[in-house]
């Protein structure tokens, strides 16, 4: 409203006087005036933003430290849960670690498998007593007397022992089949010290003159071995059906004001670490856009060379079909060094998988053995070969093997599908990578005057059907004292997490006031720029009025 007034003032002392008229020297002084008072405002901002986050970090240090104080006191005294172990389980060994009361033990699933059962607690379930040898069950002949713990589910469990509370009397076994009616039989149990162990049926609460009807009743609150349930552990999926391939000639997105989206525009966004961590690699590569997913974000599958920046083969034939991708090997190479990268999508940051797998086919030729091939892989955790492979395997060293094709002879004339489909198990080989970013991959490809090809997926069915041999020692059991320590670590780190996430917060809190801050600031300068350019406007308006005065 000021500068319009001004421009009017202006315009009507220019129209109308003989003489130019000078703009006021006080002019720039409100403007002069609004920045100085916003610079005071910043660094007052940045002075309580630095105290809100210091503040922020004491509270979140100052809960965590409660919550863990808390839990100590929760969760302080013996382990009178005793831990246990079921055998035969996916080829594996199942334990549940000893927990306090109160407590949820950890749980070890056999390798490659995670819990997937019901949560468990550790519970008072009752109360036992040993008959005195007279066969009286009055607790005042023998005093000998113990509170009973068990596994159940959460919250299940008695909270205190009253005197409505049952006392069960432990019986000698060659009584156990002379209850009466009127007392509650006993179940077989493996967390008693002495005496006949039983549970105490807590779901029904009411008698019952048979030990199986309350074993049977008990099931649905005292955990068994049964309801112990290990499920596949989730892995990432390399899909390359729907995956993109781009090569080094195609630009990653749109080009908007000389910039791709979003590669290069996610770029600006990205700390200076991670900008100064990638590589500008030069020469060939192959990269499939998209190729998996992970709770975060999106992954690309980058294929360089290692030994070489000339593509290996042919360029234009790398790529991919159907379910699987395939890069060209020149037979001149002779040898060629892959590496296989997991990175952010269109950039070359790198991606941890927490557990991939990936196939290679045909690595015997299935026919003479002229054409087999040979891999040669380090950093697997597991690899999968069918019963009757066409391949030799040699372990060069710890988590290293090559795979070569033993195969020789002529296919017969006319196969089944079925056969088909066991030759191409034979001639195949997958791998398993745990936490990995990158592996490489050393392809050897006999002479012969032709192009060849190597072909690889992520996970095949040569997975469930093959054999799997792990190339280092399987998870072994841990004691019931370590695995209760490992689970208080689990609990502390979630609670650090959540502390992170505190911290986190207060941060992007932080970063939102400066970016508000910022926004004064070019709010400021906008209209600073507008007033230098109405002063210039309001200049080359006036001139015109002189003329047509004149």
């Amino acid at each position: 409203a000021k500068l319009t007034f001004l421009a009017a003032a202006l315009l009507l002392q220019g129209c109308t006087a003989p003489h130019w008229p000078k703009l006021p020297s006080k002019a720039q002084k409100p403007v002069e005036r609004e920045f100085g008072q916003l610079r005071n405002v910043v660094e007052s901002s940045e002075k309580e933003v630095e105290s809100f986050g210091s503040t922020l970090g004491q509270r979140a240090e100052g809960l965590l430290n409660e919550h863990k104080v808390a839990r100590s006191r929760k969760f302080s005294g013996p382990v009178v849960c005793q831990g246990f172990q079921v055998f035969k389980q996916h080829r594996g060994t199942t334990s549940v670690a000893g927990a306090r009361l109160g407590e949820s033990p950890h749980v070890t699933c056999p390798t490659d498998y995670v819990y997937g059962g019901p949560r468990l607690e550790c519970s008072l379930v009752g109360r036992v007593c040993l008959a005195g040898k007279d066969g009286n069950d009055s607790q005042e002949h023998t005093g000998t007397c113990f509170n009973q713990y068990n596994f159940t589910l959460p919250g299940e469990g008695l909270t205190a022992l009253t005197r409505s509370t049952p006392t069960r009397t432990s019986e000698p076994p060659a009584r156990a089949d002379e209850s009466s009616d009127d007392e509650e039989p006993s179940v077989d149990s493996d967390n008693t010290t002495s005496g006949e162990p039983f549970m105490i049926n807590l779901a029904e609460g009411t008698r019952n003159g048979t030990a199986v009807a309350a074993g049977n009743r008990s099931r649905h609150t005292v955990i068994t071995p049964e309801m112990l349930r290990c499920k596949d552990e989730p892995y990432v999926e390399l899909d390359f059906e729907h995956a993109e391939v781009v090569r080094p000639s195609q630009p990653q997105g749109r080009n908007v004001l000389g910039l791709h989206w979003p590669s290069q525009l996610s770029a600006l966004w990205q700390p200076i670490g991670q900008r100064l961590a990638q590589s500008t690699k030069s020469g060939w590569s192959l990269r499939f856009r998209h190729v998996a997913k992970t709770s975060t974000t999106p992954v690309d599958m980058l294929v360089t060379r290692l030994d070489r920046t000339s593509p290996p083969g042919d360029p234009e034939k790398d790529g991919k079909g159907s379910i699987m991708g395939f890069v060209t090997i020149n037979d001149k190479e002779g040898e060629v060094m892959l590496r296989m990268q997991f990175v952010q999508t269109d950039t070359d940051y790198p991606v941890a998988l927490k557990k991939v797998f990936f196939t290679i086919f045909d690595v015997s030729d299935g026919i003479d053995g002229v054409s087999n091939k040979e891999v040669t892989v380090s950093g697997i955790s597991e690899y999968f070969l069918s019963t009757f492979t066409h391949l030799q395997v040699t372990k060069l060293r710890e988590t290293e093997y090559k795979f070569s094709g033993l195969q020789s002879g002529k296919r017969a004339g006319r196969e089944s599908v079925r056969t088909m489909w066991q030759n191409s198990l034979h001639r195949t080989v997958a791998f398993m990578f745990r936490d990995t970013s990158e592996f490489a991959l050393k392809v050897t490809v006999p002479p012969g005057g032709k192009l060849k090809r190597i072909e690889f997926t992520g996970w095949s069915e040569i997975v469930r059907y093959g054999r799997k041999v792990f190339s280092l020692p399987r998870n072994p059991l841990v004691d019931a004292t370590d695995q209760l320590k490992a689970s208080a670590d689990v609990v502390m780190q979630d609670e650090a997490s959540w502390a992170g996430c505190a911290l986190w917060l207060g941060s992007v809190i932080a970063a939102a006031g400066l970016l508000a801050i910022a926004g004064s600031l070019a709010a400021a300068a906008h209209r600073h720029w507008r007033y230098e350019r109405g002063q210039r406007a309001l200049i080359q308006d006036i001139r015109p009025c002189h003329v047509l005065l004149d």
